[in-house]
């Protein structure tokens, strides 16, 4: 039982920070000329992209509070994430750029929370009825 509610704090301040970040970037980027322009298709794609990226994000906090409440869908939401969000932890870790240093400093946490999640749901029986 702590372990799941341990899991739903950490799912809400992972997707909270995130998209926090997420929107912080999209207004920076919004004020700032870059000083070329794009083609219609890339611009396209980067909306998709920033766009789906977010909305990860934004599903990862509210999963987390499902998790809390005792939401039945929470748990098998947290299942489709956490091997998203450990894929693209692992993907990032290896080839962003940067030192190791800053690369597990910055994707580090996501890595390890999603890994703890799957842990945790794979060998936690979750009781609904106790919550």
């Amino acid at each position: 039982m702590r372990h799941i509610k341990l899991l739903g704090w950490l799912w809400l301040l992972l997707g909270g920070l995130w998209s926090l970040l997420a929107l912080l970037s999209l207004i920076n980027r919004a004020q700032t000329d870059l000083g070329y322009t794009m083609s219609g298709l890339a611009s396209w794609q980067e909306v998709i992209g920033d766009t789906l990226e977010g909305a990860i994000f934004v599903v990862s906090a509210v999963a987390g509070l499902a998790l809390l409440r005792g939401w039945r869908w929470s748990r098998p939401a947290i299942w489709i994430l956490g091997p998203i969000w450990l894929a693209f932890s692992v993907l990032m870790v290896s080839s962003a750029s940067g030192t190791l240093a800053m690369r597990l400093l910055w994707f580090g946490p996501s890595l390890a929370i999603s890994l703890y999640s799957v842990l945790v749901l794979l060998f936690v029986r979750y009781d609904w009825k106790l919550v």
